[in-house]
């Protein structure tokens, strides 16, 4: 089963809504139900820093996966939609995110972990978020909005992912040597202010923006 549907933005407030370079367009929808992740992505000068420096990486570590996304932030789990109700939980989802107060997003230091996924170690390069009030006030409201929510997990580490997922052992060694050797190219830190919120979907191979909020 395929569906198409436009994508959307959902403007709150008065100011111009360009969900960092996102056209309007519309994405395939094959299947019975859609995977939306929501995320927050930084205005175009901030994202265009992060893609710098995270093409820098993907180029020594030959690493690609974290590129499939915009530079973001995970807002809260993501949802499992089915087909015929995707417009209407947008709806929902876009009326419960309501008039924010836009907050300070500020990254901290940067981070290199692994992790187990389906039985293989994963390695994990990207900067943790300062956890403000605002921004776990944030994530609280989102997961209040408990329809489809893809699972029941609470637990909100925020962060921005640099490099991730196909990251393996080796690639993580060159990466981090490059890092220990070129530290003069590598940002300290980002920070933005917080003014949107959207339901992404990955569509030809890419996270794109079904409908966004801006507040």
């Amino acid at each position: 089963m395929a569906a198409r549907f436009c994508r959307e933005m959902s403007l709150i407030g008065t100011e111009s809504f360009d969900v960092r370079n996102q056209s309007m367009v519309d994405i395939t929808i094959s299947g019975n139900t859609v995977r939306f992740i929501i995320i927050t992505v930084p205005p175009p000068d901030v994202a265009d820093r992060i893609d710098a420096f995270r093409l820098a990486l993907s180029e020594v570590g030959a690493t690609l996966e974290a590129r499939t996304y915009p530079p973001h932030v995970t807002m809260r789990t993501g949802a499992i939609v089915p087909v015929d109700e995707v417009a209407s939980f947008a709806a929902a989802f876009v009326s419960h995110v309501g008039h924010q107060p836009r907050f300070q997003i500020e990254t901290a230091a940067l981070e290199q972990s692994c992790y187990e996924a389906n039985g293989t170690t994963r390695y994990f390069i990207g900067y943790r978020i300062v956890e403000s009030s605002e921004l776990l006030a944030f994530n609280r409201h989102l997961l209040d909005f408990t329809r489809y929510r893809k699972s029941s997990a609470t637990h909100f580490h925020p962060h921005l992912t640099i490099a991730f997922h196909d990251l393996t052992a080796d690639r993580a060694d060159r990466v981090a040597g490059w890092i220990s050797n070129n530290r003069n190219l590598v940002p300290d830190r980002f920070a933005w202010t917080c003014d949107n919120v959207g339901l992404y979907h990955k569509s030809d191979g890419i996270w794109q923006v079904y409908r966004a909020a801006l507040f």
